[in-house]
């Protein structure tokens, strides 16, 4: 054993694969030399005994000469010129030539050559070595009579028994060996990844809760500070740590799909509204490069589809993000187009073929980098692109993400001339109605009079959106703030539909409908139940749908797909569609400057106007509703606070979050929706810390509320105002005016000036108001800024 061992360590002293191969087949040549040096002590004579031990004692010297000098390329030629060329040739003549045991050693010694050989080397001896055994085997035949043959056939079968055992058996080990240390670097290769995909998980996780508390409260001093270098400190400290951030979600996303960890998860969604709501994100970036950034949506192109949405949005914003980086002029077009249509039986539609294609007329990619670009952590021509900040992952984090839903990134490209990246992908059709681009101010319309609607849900703003929604359809309402006044109700009242929340206080939505449908089979009718949810989970609508709700419509509701679903079932004998038509515009610049005074209050109105079917009349109804309600929310939450009621709490913030993405309050929202999760993890103690923070931006929020409320008047809307002055709404406007002209900021600082001129009579005031938008378009701001001092002297600013 001992003997065993130390030929283990010999052999294994040196990991390289070769080396260990060169090792042991020289023990195994001094071992068969031996061997067959005692076979001939019988057999073979004494010619054959003094061959075999002196082979012997050659291998032993090479192997002690080698180790000594580390020369091993040297030791691999000795063995193929003294042992497989001169050796075996005298075995091979001495043994019995062709029909000796020899042979089968040739083959051994042409694959020994290939392992331990390589480059010009291995061809050399390669070639060496073959043709010196054709040589021997042609001289053989030849000449037999230089070869000593085997007359006794019990020899023959013996050497034929023992070359083809030996020479197997050899070559079976070196075989076996390869595999064996294949698969043991390939545990460890493996283990290594897993390793690194493990802590690149973990670090990523790590630092991104920090990274998130510090773009959080740098947004804070954003908001409160009117110093303008501070501003500009902050402004680059959110720039870079939202940098950072979209690093490390890289890196996240990238580790959890090298690790297999990503699913699908499919929803319903509108294709055409997802890729306009991507491309509006872009446009900024394109208008700063001088870019036209175009759309082409095929006409074929269904409304609704059922797939991950979130992830072809991912792709989406991946692909055309690098086509803007790229690309320094011209312009970038995105197609989306059919490429096949399923049909079922009745001639529907039941899934369609899209087609995606970004493509750019930036800078290329040269044909051999094009195998490069889905590489992860690497960039194609790196000295040029220097400047281009990036990770390396987006291409390959789209990659599989593509494959993942079963289609696979194409790429062509010219180099110095543009590229398009295109992909297909198989997509459920939900809706058979097929795209038709909109048009502006124009929407589907019906009636609906003699309908009678439900609507449950333990949060009025919800129900507010509702019937703001749907007031142009004339429906009757009635309402219910949980499961059980909806029992009560449905007993008293027969409905046209119910639409329910999913999580309610006490008796939630799937028991509700549970004991709905228990009633509806004793007086045998049923209603179309349709549950309203903000828990949008892998395979939801399935979900729910499985729990008896006939159809799925998620939170924040969209004005379009409740319209949408209200009207699929209604019954059609009390629906009655009048075409369509106009809804009454906003002045562009009027929304412009509400726009720029809720953002200093972190309100995000564009964010509002998507939830308010783009109507600002609806749009303040609902934050009017929000301001009402604001300090009987704060004193539940507080109450809630100091009695540590768990449910309260998860169910307050939970309502808090989608009243806050409403009116667009996005930080609000985002606190909202965090302070949720922690609530129902029971977490307090973060609770009792962030709270504080949380009621800052709430009353940040309520302030800007405030503001918007005084501008607009208590009407709800700005033409109802008729030029009514109001001299804190012009005091405020006159501030945010200043703002702008300090900061030479001409389009806000003219429409903010068109906003003012819309709220005062006064004839002097206006002529004022004139002058400075003149001064703004000369570029005299100088004089803007003394003709708006002498406004805010006149109306009070300070």
């Amino acid at each position: 054993m001992k003997l065993f061992k130390k030929l283990a360590d010999y052999i294994t002293r040196v990991h390289e694969l070769n080396i260990v191969l060169f090792k042991i087949l020289g023990i195994g040549g001094i071992s068969v030399s031996i061997i067959a040096g005692i076979y001939s002590i019988f057999e073979g004579g004494i010619i054959m005994v003094a061959v075999n031990f002196l082979a012997a004692v050659l291998a032993f010297l090479l192997l002690l000469y080698v180790e000594k000098t580390g020369k091993y390329v040297v030791g691999y030629i000795i063995t193929e010129v003294a042992v497989f060329m001169v050796v075996f040739a005298v075995l091979y003549l001495r043994g019995g030539g062709i029909e000796g045991a020899l042979p089968y050693f040739f083959v051994f010694s042409l694959v020994f050559t290939f392992l331990m050989f390589s480059g010009k080397l291995l061809i050399i001896m390669e070639t060496l070595m073959s043709g010196f055994y054709i040589a021997l085997i042609v001289f053989s035949v030849k000449y037999p009579q230089y070869v000593v043959q085997l007359t006794n056939p019990t020899d023959y079968i013996t050497e034929k028994i023992f070359g083809l055992f030996v020479s197997s058996l050899t070559l079976g080990c070196v075989i076996l060996f390869y595999i064996n240390e294949y698969r043991k670097q390939k545990k460890i290769a493996d283990e290594a990844g897993a390793a690194k995909s493990t802590f690149l998980a973990n670090m990523s996780h790590e630092i991104r809760t920090p990274i998130n508390s510090v773009i959080g409260f740098n947004e804070l001093i954003l908001a409160e500070t009117d110093n303008e270098k501070i501003r500009e400190y902050a402004t680059n400290v959110d720039h870079s740590g939202r940098l950072l951030l979209n690093v490390i979600n890289d890196v996240l996303d990238f580790t959890r799909l090298d690790e297999g960890r990503e699913t699908l998860q499919a929803l319903e969604y509108h294709l055409s509204e997802e890729v306009q709501e991507i491309i509006s994100g872009f446009r900024v970036l394109a208008e700063k490069k001088n870019l036209k950034l175009y759309v082409e949506i095929d006409e074929l192109v269904a409304i609704t589809y059922h797939g991950d949405c979130e992830k072809l949005k991912r792709v989406l914003n991946n692909l055309i993000s690098n086509a803007i980086k790229y690309t320094e002029e011209g312009s970038v077009t995105v197609k989306i187009f059919v490429v096949e249509s399923d049909k079922n039986s009745d001639g529907k539609t039941v899934s369609q073929k899209l087609r995606f294609e970004i493509t750019d007329t930036g800078i290329g990619i040269e044909e051999a980098d094009i195998e490069k670009l889905f590489r992860s952590y690497e960039r194609v021509d790196l000295l040029k692109n220097q400047n281009i900040q990036g990770t390396g992952l987006g291409l390959a984090i789209s990659k599989k993400l593509v494959e993942l839903m079963g289609g696979d990134i194409r790429v062509k490209s010219v180099y110095g001339q543009g590229s398009t990246f295109s992909f297909e992908l198989n997509q459920q059709v939900s809706d058979t109605e097929f795209f038709v681009e909109p048009k502006a101010s124009e929407q589907n319309a019906y009636l609906a009079p003699e309908a009678r609607i439900l609507v449950v849900d333990d949060n009025p703003i919800n129900i507010l959106l509702v019937k703001e929604f749907l007031k142009q359809t004339m429906i009757k309402f009635d309402t219910a703030e949980d499961g059980l006044k909806c029992l009560e109700l449905v007993a008293e009242n027969k409905y046209d539909m119910i639409l329910m929340d999913y999580m309610m206080p006490g008796m939630d939505g799937v028991e509700a409908l549970g004991q709905i449908r228990e009633y509806e089979s004793e007086i045998g009718s049923r209603t179309p139940v349709l549950v309203l949810t903000a828990d949008v989970v892998e395979h939801a609508d399935d979900i729910l749908l499985s729990k008896g709700f006939d159809a799925y419509i998620s939170k924040p509701i969209d004005s379009r797909v409740l319209k949408e679903m209200v009207f699929k079932f209604l019954p059609s004998e009390k629906v009655t569609v009048i075409g369509s038509g106009k809804r009454e515009e906003t002045p562009r610049e009027v929304i412009d400057g509400y726009t720029y005074l809720l953002k200093e209050y972190d309100i995000d109105l564009q964010e509002g106007l998507r939830y308010a079917s783009g109507s600002l009349e609806q749009y303040v109804s609902i934050v009017k509703f929000f301001d009402n309600n604001y300090e009987r929310a704060r004193k539940i939450i507080e109450k809630a606070l100091e009695e540590n009621d768990i449910e309260s709490l998860v169910l307050n913030f939970h309502s808090l979050k989608g009243n806050a993405r409403n009116i667009g309050a996005v930080e609000l929202y985002e606190l909202a929706r965090k302070l949720e999760k922690k609530s129902r993890a029971k977490d307090i103690v973060y609770i009792n810390n962030a709270v504080d923070v949380f009621y800052l931006e709430w009353e940040r929020a309520e302030t800007g509320i405030k503001k918007l409320l005084s501008l607009i008047g208590d009407s709800g809307s700005p033409e109802a105002d008729d030029k009514e002055t109001s001299e804190e709404a012009v005091s405020d406007l006159i501030g945010i005016l200043a703002e702008h002209i300090s900061l030479c900021q001409t389009n806000p600082a003219k429409k903010t000036s068109k906003l003012i001129l819309g709220k005062i009579t006064d004839e002097e005031d206006i002529r004022t108001v004139e002058k400075i938008m003149d001064a703004v378009g000369d570029m005299d701001f100088d004089e803007a800024e003394s003709l708006t001092e002498r406004l805010r002297k006149r109306y009070g600013e300070t």
